[in-house]
């Protein structure tokens, strides 16, 4: 049974591997696309609903907003992060890729430049498909600074560690692992923090599944 597992794992990660290879673009946009609605299904599933009216009430699932998110993580997410990526392989240090000064630099870029650009990405697509945007501005106004302070906690360290070890065509896959880890642990932190808490009131304006997928 063991060595059957092993050898369904090793058979499913050689063509993935060879899928990268081949098919660069489309294996990431779909990768992203399975990071996005993982991340989402974590988060609708395991987040507990607020005290009072309605608590409760059996638990819905909005089908529709995965599916949004799985649109953007397959139309925009992936994409973007295998040219962003790839652009940055090329121009930052290309001859010592993974010399402390290529990993800080291409980190910097990723946190400081990359990340909040992507966040305001990611409200505009998002309330676009929900066909209301214009709440864009007001959701931005509620939610941008504490989700961005949110994946600030994980982020830099984790793409140190990306632009280290990881292999280039395998950062897409490396960011939506993190990013379903990370939303793990924030439903886990917004289902045990006690009502009151002034840490809870900024995680309730966190946007979970934004926080935990890499935008």
């Amino acid at each position: 049974m063991d060595a059957l597992v092993v050898n369904t794992f090793t058979n499913v990660w050689s063509r993935y591997l060879l899928l990268l290879h081949t098919r660069p673009l489309l294996t990431k946009c779909f990768t992203s696309l399975v990071g996005f609605v993982a991340g989402d299904a974590i988060a609708q599933c395991t987040t507990q609903p607020p005290p009072g009216p309605g608590h409760h009430r059996r638990r819905f699932y909005d089908v529709l907003r995965t599916l949004r998110l799985a649109i953007y993580g397959f139309c925009v997410g992936g994409p973007t992060a295998h040219y962003f990526y790839m652009g940055l392989d090329k121009v930052i240090v290309p001859s010592d890729p993974t010399s402390a000064l290529a990993v800080m630099t291409k980190m910097t870029i990723d946190q400081c430049l990359w990340s909040p650009i992507g966040l305001v990405l990611f409200y505009i697509v998002i309330k676009t498909l929900e066909g209301r945007p214009g709440e864009i501005m007001e959701t931005m106004r509620m939610k941008y600074v504490p989700t961005l302070r949110a994946g600030y906690m994980i982020w830099p360290l984790a793409h140190v560690i990306n632009f280290w070890i990881i292999p280039s065509e395998q950062r897409v896959l490396y960011i939506n692992a993190v990013s379903v880890a990370w939303t793990v642990i924030l439903c886990r932190i917004a289902n045990s923090i006690q009502r009151g808490g002034s840490f809870k009131g900024k995680l309730e304006q966190t946007d979970m599944t934004a926080a935990g997928v890499q935008v």
